[in-house]
């Protein structure tokens, strides 16, 4: 059940990596804090909070993604994610966690996440969408 779904034209091998226009983000692939609410309630409202602005493949950066939450919470949030590229017949092609960390309430964090292809001469038009969408309070360390 895909919660946002974007495509996009762009021009491969990478590295992954995340870049960071906000403090408190980036993409992981560990599990995130607990949570006393119920997660199916958290997957609704992380679905309805999280959108993709940006899904391109790049020859030499691979496939890259970028991913806002908005939180609607009233406390503050950390989502993670599961974003899937498929080309132009449907074929998933790479599949990509990301992580926007510490989201306040009423506020949007966005963050670049890019995957590397191993195999390289991909199309150019993919489609991005997130197949998971989770949120929970952030873990206190």
């Amino acid at each position: 059940m895909p919660a946002t779904a974007c495509s996009s034209s762009d021009g491969g091998s990478g590295s992954s990596h995340s870049n960071d226009d906000n403090d408190d983000h980036g993409s992981t692939s560990g599990s995130i804090g607990g949570s006393e609410e119920n997660s199916a309630d958290s997957s609704a409202d992380a679905a309805r909070d999280v959108r993709i602005e940006r899904c391109a493949y790049d020859k030499t950066d691979g496939y890259i993604v970028r991913v806002a939450a908005s939180n609607s919470g009233e406390e503050v949030y950390t989502y993670s994610l599961i974003v899937e590229f498929t080309d132009p017949s449907g074929k998933t092609v790479a599949i990509a966690p990301a992580g926007i960390f510490k989201v306040s309430p009423g506020a949007t964090k966005s963050g670049d996440f890019t995957i590397a292809d191993q195999v390289g001469n991909r199309p150019s038009d993919v489609q991005c969408d997130i197949t998971t969408a989770v949120r929970k309070p952030p873990m206190n360390l």
